[in-house]
């Protein structure tokens, strides 16, 4: 998930140091002590110290701020704020704390404020605090120099876009554009919103947008929305762009996003002449292998594409997937998807590079190698646990505790989750097992021990019999824990839910996966307040999208209710292949799929950003989706990551 955060480029480095220049040159035109500074050795200072920040030196740059400001007292609440920036950028958090608080005990005029407070969200964003950046960005620009203007408004639009805003990030981004000096800035600030609005969770709505909106922001959102399209209709979109670039002809996106969108549009309707689709028919997976095949083959049909599909059975035996690759390559198969399971993805990633280009299924373990052009897309559990850890970290929740089944599955769950929340400067505080086989479903034992409920009622005891009498005592859980992260299957998950309510754990937010519930429409009233991370393909109340559902529903009734996301991993398969068979670098901007916002990262995996809803009334209902914060920033003298 991208992360809220002011980019430092060389462009808008020049344009702050314009931005400081200004400021000064106000103040310095009204001085009445006679006394004259020499501009031409202050502007040289001030340009050495940026240049040194774009060099990777900022902690030269800070230095040099703060020897200025030394110098020249009536500009000194600027000159600190610029040091606190640069000693931010070099790591040393306690030096710009320092510098921060300098600049904020001098007087100082519209341009330091508006420094200041720029440095103040940069410092609220590293303690993962998107809402306090914004509040300490709201006020009104016009103030300020058009350079100090622009970087408040791109740093108000990051707050606001990871506060999942991006309507309001798109009007920010957009009053931007008239502050920039040159097509390069206006090309990086178009591409920024751009990537805004492709990366929004859940609809796009150009209604939505704020009142006296300009029109530019509501064709910014047109355009999205129209693209975003292009997944389930790529022909039919291309025609609506088209018709958006023919009205507005002027618009910014003409120049600098749509020629990139055309040619990956024109390059998704491509397929190879040939496609075999690797999938175990026969054996234990065969009704997960069902339900892909006929998500792959309603893509199909539905992009009217000339290539010719074949399925090869990869069954459920050691050297099943080399014999399918074999046959496949025998047909003449110019692309391959599957195998499905991970046994047959290692047993193919074992024969070196793939040939033909293949989409695996499944992943690789962490350690293996990956083959060239050996992509890897799948429905990873432990990719939802990620996701867990980003949300609960993007709210603020800091203090964990962990509630997982016995067996490899709850393992996953709970290693994957810890690492990563871990990872993003969390603290697991609790991690208990139960047992999905314990008899009535009674796990109060397990719930219990991670509330510590058992040893308040010991304490309850020992105090009973060291008086001799009973003592009226109410059991405390303890108060240490900000939220709960639940691995459980849609059979426990609503009595481990009820059961935390039970035993005073109701006020605590809980997190599970897409594991909680079948997506099949039936109420689930035991979950109401639970959230959970899930594909848009079952939760997003996107209009095409709960049309396929329907659609593909009226076609498979008892598959849909089964393996729904099944059906959705095959959709989106199919899509994928013209990206990775036609594109030098596919996937280098998220896609908005039907499994979850699509992007390649690292050994040619895809990953899945997914959608969050909250069961409410028994019913999951979307809520915003903000972007997971940097960890904070590292002590001064540490070595970055």
């Amino acid at each position: 998930m991208t992360a809220f955060i002011v980019p430092a480029y060389p462009a808008a480095r020049q344009a702050r140091c314009v931005a400081l220049l200004a400021a000064m040159l106000l103040v310095l035109t009204a001085c009445s002590t006679g006394t004259r500074i020499a501009m031409p050795d202050l502007e040289h200072q001030v340009a050495a110290a940026e240049a040194a920040i774009d060099a990777g030196r900022p902690t030269d740059a800070a230095n040099r701020f703060e020897a200025l400001a030394a110098t020249y007292p009536e500009h000194a609440a600027e000159l600190h704020a610029r040091a606190a920036d640069a000693w931010l950028a070099a790591r040393a958090r306690p030096r710009a704390d320092a510098a921060l608080a300098r600049a904020r005990a001098l007087p100082a005029d519209a341009a330091a404020g508006g420094s200041i407070a720029v440095v103040e969200a940069e410092i609220a964003r590293l303690d993962g605090d998107a809402a306090g950046a914004l509040a300490a960005l709201a006020f009104d620009v016009s103030a300020l120099p058009r350079p100090l203007q622009a970087r408040v408004l791109l740093a108000r639009a990051d707050a606001e876009a990871a506060l999942g805003m991006p309507l309001i990030a798109v009007v920010d981004l957009t009053a931007r554009a008239g502050r920039l000096p040159d097509d390069d800035a206006q090309r990086a600030n178009a591409q920024r919103l751009w990537r805004i609005l492709v990366s929004a969770r859940g609809g796009l709505d150009p209604t939505a947008l704020p009142l006296n909106s300009p029109a530019e922001a509501q064709h910014w959102v047109e355009l999205a929305v129209h693209a975003r399209a292009a997944w389930q209709d790529p022909v039919g979109a291309r025609g609506r762009i088209e018709a958006w670039q023919t009205a507005n002809p002027e618009h910014p996106a003409v120049r600098f996003v749509l020629p990139g969108l055309m040619e990956q549009l024109a390059s998704a309707d491509h397929y190879p002449a040939k496609v075999a689709l690797l999938l175990p028919l026969s054996g234990r997976y065969s009704e997960q292998a069902e339900a892909v095949r006929d998500g792959v083959i309603a893509a199909h049909y539905a992009a009217g594409a000339q290539t010719e599909l074949r399925v090869f059975d990869t069954t459920d035996y050691p050297g099943g997937a080399t014999a399918a690759l074999a046959a496949a390559r025998s047909w003449g198969a110019g692309f391959v998807v599957g195998p499905l399971t991970r046994e047959g993805v290692t047993e193919l990633a074992a024969a070196g590079p793939a040939d033909p280009p293949l989409l695996a299924l499944n992943y690789l373990d962490g350690g293996a190698g990956t083959p060239e052009r050996f992509w890897q897309f799948g429905l990873l559990p432990e990719g939802e646990a990620e996701a867990i850890a980003e949300r609960a970290m993007a709210q603020g929740l800091v203090r964990a505790a962990v509630l997982h089944p016995r067996g490899d599955w709850g393992t996953r769950m709970s290693t994957a989750f810890q690492q990563r929340f871990t990872a993003l400067g969390g603290l697991v505080l609790a991690d208990q097992q139960y047992d999905p086989t314990v008899a009535e479903k009674d796990f109060s034992t397990a719930i219990m021990r991670l509330l510590n409920l058992d040893t308040s009622a010991l304490r309850s005891n020992l105090l009973n019999n060291a008086l001799g009498q009973k003592v009226n005592a109410e059991p405390r859980r303890r108060r240490d824990l900000d939220f709960i992260f639940v691995a459980a299957r849609e059979r426990e998950a609503p009595l481990l839910r009820a059961q935390l309510r039970f035993h005073r754990a109701a006020d605590l937010p809980t997190f599970a996966s897409s594991h909680v519930w079948r997506a099949d429409g039936a109420r689930e009233p035991d979950l109401d307040g639970l959230e959970f991370a899930d594909m848009p393909f079952t939760i997003s109340n996107d209009a095409a999208l709960v049309a396929q559902r329907g659609q593909l529903t009226a076609l498979w009734p008892e598959g849909m209710a089964r393996q729904g996301r099944l059906y959705a991993l095959g959709l989106d398969a199919y899509r994928l292949i013209p990206l990775f068979a036609n594109l030098p670098a596919p996937l280098a901007e998220p896609v908005p799929a039907t499994t979850g916002l699509l992007s390649l990262g690292a050994g040619l995996r895809v990953r899945r950003e997914l959608d969050w809803a909250r069961f409410i009334e028994g019913r999951p209902q979307p809520v915003p989706v903000p972007v997971v914060p940097l960890p904070p920033a590292v002590a001064e003298g540490s070595t970055p990551p």
